[in-house]
C-alpha cells in the first residue's frame, strides 16, 4: 500500500501542472509507461484518464506501475480533449517546460528566462526539466510548441522537447536508466 505522504505529494504535482478543474466538457491526461528492456526501445503501453475526476485512479496508476522494477512511468504536461495523446487533440496547458540533458544552470539570468516556478531532477544533477506556471490557461498548442522552443534554444535545453504532447517523468518516480530518484528540486 502507497503511504499517504507519496499519493498527497503526487496529486499536489498534477494539480499543479494540470489545475484542479476541468477545462473542457472532456479533460484527459496521458499517463504512458514504458518497459525498461535495457535498450532505448522498450515497448511502449498507453493510459489516458478523465482529468480531475480520475485524480485518484491517476496517482494510483503511477505509484503501481514505479512498483514495478522494470517499467519507466512518463506523462504530458498538457491535457487532451480526448482519451488519444496525439497532438492534434491537445487542449492546452498551464505550464510552459523544457528539458535539460544534463546541462541545466545553476543560475537563472532574468535576462534569458525568469526562474522557473517548478524543477524537477530527473535523475542525476543537470538531468532537469524546468516549468513555468501561467496565469491562465494557454489553449493554443501552436503557441505553447513556439513559447517551449523560443525557452530550449534560450536556455540551451534540448531541442527536440518543446511538444505540446511531450512526455517527462513525473516526480516521486525512479528513473530505470539511471536507477535515481526523481524529485522536486526546487517550487517556487
Amino acid at each position: 500500500m502507497p503511504d499517504k505522504d507519496e499519493m498527497d505529494n503526487l496529486e499536489e504535482f498534477f494539480s499543479y501542472v494540470w489545475g484542479e478543474e476541468k477545462v473542457a466538457a472532456s479533460t484527459f491526461v496521458y499517463l504512458p509507461i514504458k518497459e525498461n528492456d535495457g535498450s532505448d526501445r522498450g515497448r511502449w503501453t498507453p493510459y489516458m484518464f478523465d482529468w480531475p475526476r480520475q485524480r485518484n485512479a491517476v496517482v494510483k496508476h503511477v505509484l503501481k506501475w514505479n512498483a514495478t522494477p522494470s517499467l519507466d512511468v512518463y506523462y504530458s504536461p498538457a491535457l487532451f480533449a480526448y482519451a488519444n495523446p496525439k497532438r492534434e487533440n491537445v487542449l492546452g496547458s498551464w505550464v510552459l517546460w523544457v528539458d535539460f540533458d544534463g546541462n541545466a544552470p545553476a543560475t537563472w539570468e532574468d535576462s534569458v528566462a525568469p526562474e522557473p516556478t517548478l524543477i524537477i531532477q530527473s535523475s542525476i544533477p543537470g538531468h532537469e526539466h524546468c516549468y513555468w506556471k501561467l496565469d491562465t490557461f494557454l489553449n493554443k498548442p501552436k503557441v505553447i510548441e513556439e513559447r517551449n522552443r523560443s525557452l530550449a534554444y534560450a536556455l540551451g535545453a534540448d531541442t527536440s522537447g518543446w511538444d505540446a504532447d511531450q512526455i517527462l517523468r513525473p516526480p516521486f518516480t525512479t528513473n530505470r536508466k539511471r536507477d535515481k530518484a526523481v524529485i522536486v528540486k526546487s517550487l517556487i
